[in-house]
C-alpha cells in the first residue's frame, strides 16, 4: 500500500471515530499519566491551621509534630508559629525551618527551643526570642545540636546558650544583651561558619565562655561597642 493510500485510510478512520463519538456510540478517553506508564506522586494535603509536616502527615502544632517524629525524621515548618518547643532526651530530630519563624511572644515564657536530645536545624527561617530572659535555643547538658542555617535572635538574653554539644556550620545569630550573644557554659562548642553579633549599645560581647571547650574554625564575630 502506498503512503498516500495509508494517509487516506487514517483520515477516514479518524473521521469515523469522531462521528461515532458525536453520536454517543463510543467515548474517547484521554490517556492519563498513569495509563501511559508514568509514576504518580502523592502530595500531602495540609489541613487548615496546620503548621508542621512529616512526610504526608500534617500537624496543628510544631510540638505535636516533634512528638510524633521517629528517630531521624525531618519535621518541616509550614507556617509561622508562636510556640515554645522541647526536644526530649531520646529524640533525634531534623527540624527544617523552611522560610518561616518560630517565636515566643506574649505568654510563652520559656526558651523558644529547649533541646535535651539530638537536633539538627536546616532551612532559611528564623527562631526569635522576644520574651524575658529566654534563649532562642537552649542546649542542655548531654544534648547535641547542629545548626546549619537560619536566623536566630534574642532581644533580652543570649541567643544561644550551650551546656551540651553544639556545632554551628552556618546561620546568623544576634542578641541585644549586656553579656554575651552566644554563651558556652561547660559544654563543647564548635563553630565553622555563620555570623554572631551583639547589638547592646553599652556593653556585651559576641561570644562568652563560662567553661568547657570552644573550637573556632570560621565565622565572624562582632559587637556594637567593639
Amino acid at each position: 500500500m502506498t503512503k498516500a493510500k495509508k494517509r487516506g485510510l487514517y483520515a477516514l478512520l479518524i473521521a469515523m471515530l469522531a462521528s461515532a463519538a458525536a453520536a454517543g456510540a463510543i467515548m474517547l478517553m484521554p490517556v492519563s499519566a498513569h495509563t501511559a506508564g508514568a509514576e504518580t506522586t502523592s502530595v500531602a494535603t495540609q489541613a487548615e491551621g496546620d503548621v508542621a509536616q512529616i512526610g504526608e502527615n500534617t500537624y496543628a502544632t510544631l510540638q505535636a509534630a516533634i512528638d510524633a517524629a521517629t528517630s531521624g525524621q525531618t519535621v518541616t515548618l509550614t507556617a509561622n508559629v508562636n510556640e515554645t518547643i522541647v526536644i526530649a532526651a531520646d529524640d533525634n530530630i531534623v527540624l527544617d525551618l523552611g522560610t518561616y519563624t518560630i517565636t515566643n511572644e506574649n505568654s510563652n515564657k520559656a526558651h523558644v527551643i529547649t533541646n535535651n536530645g539530638t537536633l539538627t536545624i536546616n532551612g532559611t527561617g528564623s527562631v526569635i526570642s522576644n520574651n524575658g530572659m529566654y534563649n532562642a535555643i537552649r542546649n542542655e547538658t548531654g544534648a547535641t545540636v547542629t545548626i546549619n542555617s537560619g536566623t536566630y535572635q534574642s532581644n533580652n538574653s543570649q541567643v544561644l546558650h550551650n551546656k551540651g554539644t553544639m556545632t554551628i556550620t552556618g546561620g546568623k545569630f544576634s542578641a541585644t544583651v549586656n553579656t554575651q550573644a552566644v554563651t558556652n557554659s561547660f559544654g563543647t562548642l564548635t563553630i565553622t561558619g555563620g555570623s554572631v553579633y551583639n547589638g547592646y549599645i553599652s556593653g556585651g560581647t559576641a561570644l562568652g565562655i563560662i567553661g568547657g571547650t570552644v573550637e573556632i574554625y570560621g565565622g565572624s564575630f562582632s559587637a556594637f561597642n567593639q
